[in-house]
């Protein structure tokens, strides 16, 4: 049996999106954000990424220009709207986790 606290509902996943695009506008008063690097270290096994217990052996390397031309491809074509745009949309997202979110860089 899945525990209470595993679940999450579409009303708090839109709540945070919500939160997320308010947030990024704020911090960049645009309606545009940068993505200042281009390639990322990615963990290609899906049953490596929740195993805590060894370390990753398929790390690959993932391009944010490459995720940006396939994201905007699947928002143009609806019937790649599922799970493939969460697939470019996410590191899209963990690049600005990566960065200090919320708090305006020195400049």
């Amino acid at each position: 049996m899945m525990h209470p606290q595993q679940i999450v509902t579409v009303d708090e996943i839109e709540q945070a999106f919500s939160f997320i695009v308010k947030c990024l506008r704020a911090k960049y008063k645009s309606d545009s954000v940068p993505i200042t690097d281009d390639y990322y270290w990615i963990i290609l096994e899906e049953n490596e990424r929740c195993n805590v217990y060894s370390e990753p052996t398929s790390l690959g390397i993932g391009q944010f220009s490459e995720d940006l031309y396939f994201f905007r491809r699947a928002l143009a074509d609806k019937a790649l709207l599922d799970t493939y745009l969460l697939t470019k949309l996410l590191p899209i997202l963990q690049n600005y986790v990566d960065r200090p979110f919320g708090v305006e860089e020195s400049k």
